[in-house]
């Protein structure tokens, strides 16, 4: 399973309390930009990947969804 989603912290506290890995999108008119700094803190710990709303396309998901190694990666550092 793969999620895509905003950044909120119920968000990601879910995702990650299910293990489930997912692709980003921080939703750009968040308060103080919380939604990006919470998106990164993921990232920077291999636990999900992330773009801004504004650079993010289709293909940038599908790639993702298409490259089960860097799912599993994320899988694992979720754990």
């Amino acid at each position: 399973d793969f999620a895509v989603a905003r950044s909120g912290a119920g968000t990601l506290f879910e995702l990650c309390a299910h293990r489930l890995p997912a692709f980003f999108i921080p939703y750009p008119h968040a308060a103080a930009n919380h939604q990006e700094f919470n998106a990164k803190y993921l990232v920077d710990r291999n636990a999900a990947f992330y773009k801004n709303q504004n650079d993010v396309s289709a293909q940038d998901i599908l790639n993702i969804i298409n490259d089960n190694e860097k799912i599993k990666n994320v899988s694992v550092s979720l754990r």
